[in-house]
């Protein structure tokens, strides 16, 4: 995996959701968002709401729109200084990665999606972060990881796998059918 920067990273990652979503069949159904999410920040600022913009990722095609009706997806990439080492070792109360939580947290209320997830390049790989909710949601359609990481944030529960692994576990059949 080549290392990408900011909106291209947000296409490559967009490509690969669309993949996963359709099984191999096409790269457009996913894409990402208005500025990253960024006009339904502002609008929102306003007391506005602006459908299917919040976050990074939106559906392009209305067969993708059952994941983003679920699911806020966050993408990070260009952060030296945080890796999930960092997760594990960090003794700071604030850091990165509970700054992208609390943004999943804030960008994701107002939608009512149930759920969030942050896709981080960690090196040469690419790590998935997200809440007890979405792990129990993944529970309840049959996912389980053999390797993942479990943490907790302020008496909140967290979770981690490589994207490699999320993608070819969770079959969007299950997320799709599941209401």
């Amino acid at each position: 995996m080549k290392s990408s920067k900011g909106s291209s990273y947000e296409r490559e990652i967009s490509k690969r959701l669309s993949k996963w979503w359709t099984n191999g069949e096409r790269d457009d159904v996913f894409w990402r968002s208005q500025q990253s999410g960024g006009r339904a920040t502002q609008r929102a600022k306003k007391g506005k709401t602006t459908k299917n913009q919040e976050g990074d990722i939106q559906a392009m095609d209305p067969i993708g729109q059952p994941l983003i009706d679920k699911v806020s997806i966050e993408l990070k990439c260009g952060y030296p200084n945080f890796g999930i080492d960092q997760i594990i070792q960090s003794k700071r109360k604030n850091f990165l990665l509970l700054d992208f939580i609390e943004q999943c947290k804030r960008e994701s209320e107002p939608t009512n999606r149930d759920f969030w997830l942050i896709v981080k390049q960690d090196f040469k790989k690419e790590i998935v972060i997200y809440n007890r909710r979405f792990h129990s949601f993944l529970l309840s359609i049959n996912v389980k990881f053999k390797t993942y990481v479990h943490f907790f944030i302020n008496d909140e529960h967290y979770f981690c796998t490589e994207l490699e692994k999320f993608l070819e576990l969770v079959h969007p059949e299950a997320i799709r059918s599941k209401q």
